[in-house]
């Protein structure tokens, strides 16, 4: 999913809608020995950066490490949850 995504990511650049991205660019301390570290990082248009962080299958461990990020985080970058909607074909943002 992640390749697939980084495929996707590149054709949004080349058609200028984001300026740049970076794969597992930081990892982010959320916790007593506990790290997440986001999948892309994706410089916009207006120079505004969004942590995206890809899956096929969520698993609860990830899903956890992702709302911690968000809520300790958040008022720094804005977080991006992106799923491959395999029954239409598309990728799922929230």
């Amino acid at each position: 999913y992640e390749e697939r995504y980084a495929q996707r990511l590149e054709l949004l650049k080349r058609a200028g809608e984001i300026l740049d991205w970076i794969y597992e660019p930081l990892s982010l301390h959320i916790g007593e020995g506990a790290w997440y570290k986001p999948d892309f990082l994706v410089l916009l248009p207006d120079n505004k950066v969004e942590l995206h962080e890809v899956k096929g299958r969520p698993r609860e461990a990830g899903i956890v490490r992702y709302k911690v990020a968000k809520r300790l985080y958040g008022h720094i970058w804005t977080f991006r949850y992106v799923t491959w909607d395999s029954k239409h074909k598309s990728w799922s943002f929230r």
